[in-house]
């Protein structure tokens, strides 16, 4: 049997995979992604991309790809009720009245909200990774695996010739799904998180069954001028959901149906499912094309572990959550990220292994909030629920506490308020963790840098195009010792270190001379950022070149390991 070598090997190719892929090798390190099918998705599957999402793709130099890839999307701002869409529309709901205006989204984030469909998405990042050397193998099957203290052997198949062969990888990153098949035979497979009763009232059991429609049909007129993301529909013959593909002939329709009163899949028929369709536009006669049907389970589930040994899952490997908030694809894309860069230090010997422990840490904690939040939103009273909702009468019925939408919070809070705490964050007196997410983007440890427009060379940039590949440290003006003792440490470690002023006449101009403010440090102090963008370490104001060298020193030693 035939063997070969490779830093990392990352199996599955949904949007989980394929980013941690495109993430690895914007580091540097080569990495082969193996995917069952044949190619890339040809369903639409999920679609939205939250803020967080798409500031990792602009750094990437992919947002721009993207956006255009979801173009038709763009227009699609309301949340619609209606009888069916050719009947009686009941209200719609501007997504500003749901997330927040542009001017509010604005001013925290270069970055927007983006609708691509995943079956869209998925060939951008496939070519993007590949244009940077990564090995991407479709029709490729995982058999088995065993690791030991120097790396991981898999057994893989090639689907059409059946020919068998061996990978040898420093490490694996399982992103293949709620199956997981490596989840499995690491011994978690339904090993769910034991702080998901926490989270999930029952431990992440089923949260409801549903059949999703992907068909073809010129809906245009129907939906001009009130174009949607998300249509509920509610009549005698169905009750459902619509979701915009392309906006003009591709859509999805899911509907509920109930295992425990007998219903299965095999019950939505080619001809069931043109019955519902038609039922739900609430025209009988219209030409309707199915393209596929897809059963899936609304789940809550947390694996209890992200990391064995050198095996890490990614994705819905590791945490499954019902659609609602849109949470899910953009989790798996997040975790990704936070693991490349480590992987990356460790890999290049410029970081001791226990940095990879802070992944687990971090991304448990992350999958938590968000998971939680996704159910909060699932079972709230209304699906245009906010979390103002619950403190008021409102129309829909009394809510009390105790009740399915006790926790929720605000959505732009745990997409961008979140804050790590682990051995790769360093806490301060001034850097006490928050008590929940919150938007205040101050600066402090473990949270995602705030973003403000600088000028570099006359151009504006935002601070987060400044965090990509390597640590960055960011001084005022007057940082000069901060400047010199980063460049010490940089030169004993043998670390890349990008070191940035800012000022009137600094590398980079600060228009509205805020900068300071904003991240809670005086001109002579100091901020250093991880390269996923969070917030590694802050020191608000000057020291002595003395002082300042043993404190980034002690900074670095915890951030890369002690042993190392």
């Amino acid at each position: 049997m035939s063997s070969e070598n490779v830093p990392v090997l990352i199996i599955g190719g949904g949007p989980a995979g394929l980013s941690a892929s495109l993430f690895l090798a914007r580091q540097g390190v080569p990495s082969l992604l193996i995917e069952s099918h044949p190619t890339t998705s040809t369903h639409p599957r999920a679609r939205g991309l939250n803020l967080r999402t798409m500031e990792l793709y602009r750094v990437a130099g992919l947002e721009k790809a993207v956006k255009a890839a979801g173009a038709a999307l763009a227009k699609s701002r309301y949340m619609l009720f209606v009888e069916s869409l050719a009947g009686t529309e009941i209200r719609r709901v501007p997504d500003d009245d749901l997330v927040a205006t542009p001017e509010a989204i604005a001013r925290l984030s270069p970055s927007d909200f983006c609708q691509c469909a995943q079956d869209e998405l998925e060939p951008l990042l496939l070519k993007a990774t590949r244009q940077l050397g990564a090995e991407v193998r479709f029709n490729t099957k995982l058999l088995s695996f065993i690791q030991d203290a120097e790396g991981v052997t898999a057994e893989l198949v090639e689907h059409s010739t059946g020919q068998q062969y061996r990978v040898r990888a420093d490490y694996m990153i399982a992103a293949d799904g709620a199956n997981s098949l490596v989840r499995g035979q690491l011994g978690l497979g339904a090993d769910w998180d034991s702080q998901a009763q926490n989270v999930v009232p029952d431990r992440g059991g089923p949260l409801g069954n549903y059949i999703n429609i992907y068909f073809r049909a010129d809906l245009t007129e129907l939906v001009r001028d009130r174009w949607f993301g998300i249509c509920f529909v509610e009549n005698p013959e169905v009750e459902g959901l619509f979701l915009a593909v392309n906006n003009s002939d591709r859509w999805l329709l899911n509907v509920a149906y109930s295992p425990a009163e007998g219903a299965t899949p095999a019950d939505f028929t080619p001809q069931r499912c043109l019955e519902l369709i038609r039922a739900a536009i609430g025209l009988p006669e219209i030409e309707v094309e199915i393209l596929s049907v897809l059963p899936w389970e609304a789940a809550a589930r947390i694996a209890r572990q992200m990391k064995v040994g050198r095996v890490f899952l990614a994705g819905d490997a590791a945490h499954v959550m019902p659609p609602s908030g849109g949470f899910g694809m953009n989790t798996g894309i997040q975790d990704g990220h936070n693991l490349a860069w480590k992987l990356a230090l460790v890999i290049k010997g410029a970081a001791d292994p226990a940095l990879l422990e802070t992944y687990e840490t971090e991304r448990l904690a992350a999958a938590r909030l968000v998971v939680k939040q996704a159910v909060e939103e699932l079972q709230a009273p209304m699906p245009d629920s906010r979390p103002e909702d619950f403190n008021n009468d409102n129309d829909e019925g009394d809510w009390q506490p105790g009740e399915p939408g006790e926790g929720l919070l605000d959505s732009l809070d745990v997409i961008l308020g979140y804050q790590y705490l682990s051995q790769a964050v360093i806490q301060s007196d001034d850097n006490t963790p928050a008590s929940a997410p919150s938007l205040a983007l101050t600066g402090q440890a473990g949270t995602r840098a705030p973003h403000l427009w600088l000028e570099r060379d006359g151009v504006a940039i935002s601070t987060l195009d400044l965090f990509d590949q390597h640590f960055v440290l960011l001084t005022g003006a007057a940082g000069e010792v901060w400047t010199e003792a980063a460049r010490k440490v940089a030169a004993t470690l043998k670390i890349e270190l990008d070191i940035y002023s800012i000022g009137p006449k600094a590398d980079l101009r600060d228009p509205s001379d805020s900068w300071a403010a904003t991240y809670k440090v005086a001109e002579a102090g100091a901020v250093l950022v991880r390269p996923d963008g969070v917030i590694a370490w802050r020191n608000p104001d000057s020291e002595t070149p003395a002082t300042a060298l043993t404190k980034l020193e002690q900074a670095f030693s915890q951030l890369l390991g002690e042993s190392r």
